[in-house]
């Protein structure tokens, strides 16, 4: 059963950014870049995109197996890439970059329209659509892209991360543990950071959880009431790198980290520490909807799959591992250092392991319908 996703929001705070898998891997293919990938977006099992430094944009149609590069009209560094349907989507990053393709990717156009660099944008259709940037900037467009409207944050620091609930509510998320509303579609803007926390730093945002890298100390926030108010979790025993919600298992968080810390939370009020059959660092936890097997991977190639006790399985890496994502109970991948990419079709059962062909960090994984 697919999680019910619900207006409930859990923060991971990061204080210092770093940038299970079981059975039957096998290297998905070589990397088709050796730059620095900042996002990646698929449409379904099958249909994805990647962006990042240099201009780098990919297109895979067979789940990774091969990925066809495709032509910016621009330079810049893609912080984010997104699509709304198999035709039509947007990039954005560097330079005030904006591109849009209405046909896959096939070709991309220019809708640049400002210098200061952008991190993120979100669609809710073809016409509506909203993007961030540093210096607290966000803009909204009803046309697709052609014409973007300023929408004045009321701040100044960086934005890293924005996310459409529904045609009126937008939330945005940045440098200082700022956290932002809007409840009019972006008329105004409303700061709803809840209990103050000093100088972190907020980067990723989700309806349902927050995730993101600690590295030194933890610490929650979390939203009952659709983000009109957030409070203060508790800080558990160790800092922790990866968080999920599962909101069809009791409405609990899971959360991964330090020394091979696993941990479950109820928004952050209490804390209760799993048995780890590893001390290694813990980077990605991932929940198989499908299977309701949870995954975790982490440093030195340590893979966990938790069945329900937690068990390492064998890894044909010992490098690091950052970021873990499955599609269902059998199909599943992993990144990490070095450019690592490895795919499971079979849950974990064989390990197979080929050269990369990169040696650049690839910090995060995943599939829309995982």
């Amino acid at each position: 059963m697919k999680p019910k996703i619900t207006y409930i929001s859990l923060i991971c705070c990061l204080f210092i950014c770093n940038s299970q898998l079981f059975g039957g891997w096998e290297l998905l293919q070589n990397s088709p870049t050796t730059n620095d990938l900042h996002s990646v977006f698929f449409l379904d099992d099958n249909v994805g995109w990647i962006a990042g430094d240099n201009s780098t944009l990919y297109k895979t149609t067979n789940s990774g197996v091969s990925w066809v590069q495709q032509t910016s009209p621009e330079a810049s560094n893609f912080q984010c890439i997104t699509f709304v349907d198999a035709n039509t989507g947007w990039a954005c990053g560097s330079g005030g970059v904006v591109i849009k393709t209405t046909n896959g990717g096939t070709n991309w156009f220019s809708q640049t329209f400002t210098g200061v660099k952008f991190n993120s944008l979100d669609f809710i259709d073809v016409n509506t659509g909203y993007i961030c940037g540093d210096n607290g900037i966000i803009w909204k467009t009803t046309n697709g892209g052609s014409n973007w409207i300023n929408q004045p944050s009321g701040i100044i620091q960086n934005l890293h991360q924005i996310k459409i609930v529904d045609a009126n509510t937008v939330f945005a998320v940045g440098d200082y543990a700022y956290i932002l509303k809007t409840s009019n579609g972006g008329i105004s803007w409303e700061i709803k950071n809840g209990p103050s926390i000093g100088g972190q730093i907020f980067y990723s945002l989700a309806n349902a959880s927050i995730y993101g890298a600690i590295a030194s100390g933890t610490l929650t926030k979390y939203s009952t009431d659709e983000g009109e108010s957030w409070s203060l979790g508790q800080f558990p025993a160790e800092p922790i790198y990866s968080i999920i919600s599962i909101s069809n298992l009791d409405h609990s968080y899971y959360g991964v980290g330090v020394n091979g810390y696993i941990v479950k939370t109820d928004w952050g009020t209490n804390w209760t520490q799993a048995q780890s059959p590893t001390t290694q660092n813990l980077y990605s936890v991932h929940y198989a909807n499908s299977s309701n097997f949870f995954w975790a991977v982490g440093a030195n190639g340590t893979i966990l799959k938790n069945t329900p006790n937690w068990v390492q399985q064998t890894s044909p890496h010992t490098s690091w591992l950052n970021s873990v994502s499955f599609i269902n109970a059998n199909e599943g991948y992993t990144v990490g250092v070095d450019g690592i990419i490895l795919k499971t079709t079979n849950g974990g059962a064989i390990w197979d392991s080929l050269s990369s062909g990169t040696t650049e960090w690839l910090s995060s994984v995943y599939f829309i319908n995982a």
